[in-house]
């Protein structure tokens, strides 16, 4: 299969919940979807004009098993196989997180497709909030 690019319309949302605490962020831009036969990729700009790419295998199955997230120097790997850990540069220092993937969900049909992932973050072994991210692109 060629490289193709297309751009795409992109809807990104972000829940989080903790104990008695939820929050959400939604974000919509234009973007670019890049498919190969060996992965797809959507590249857009968040909120804050920082670059996401968000890339994974085409499902074999009916699903994906791995999604790979970079947002500037940050990197989140979901794996529905195992732990994956993330390092985070705060003030204080390097943080490190372990994400805990619960669930992704890929459908494409003719109007587009629709990335779904459910996971929790942990530091130190203790649950920082459950996560929910859902990309539309169109």
């Amino acid at each position: 299969m060629e490289k193709q690019v297309v751009d795409v319309y992109v809807e990104q949302k972000v829940k989080y919940a903790e104990n008695d605490h939820s929050d959400c962020w939604e974000h919509s831009c234009q973007g670019h979807a890049l498919s190969l036969s060996t992965y797809q990729k959507i590249i857009y700009q968040d909120q804050l004009g920082k670059k996401v790419e968000v890339k994974w295998q085409p499902p074999e199955s009916a699903s994906i098993k791995q999604v790979k997230v970079v947002q500037g120097q940050q990197t989140l790997i979901f794996s529905l196989h195992h732990p994956t850990i993330t390092r985070y540069q705060s003030e204080y220092g390097i943080l490190v997180f372990d994400i805990i993937t619960q669930r992704i969900e890929y459908e494409e049909s003719s109007v587009g497709k629709v990335l779904e992932i459910s996971y929790q973050m942990r530091m130190n072994n203790q649950p920082l909030g459950d996560y929910f991210f859902h990309l539309k692109i169109s």
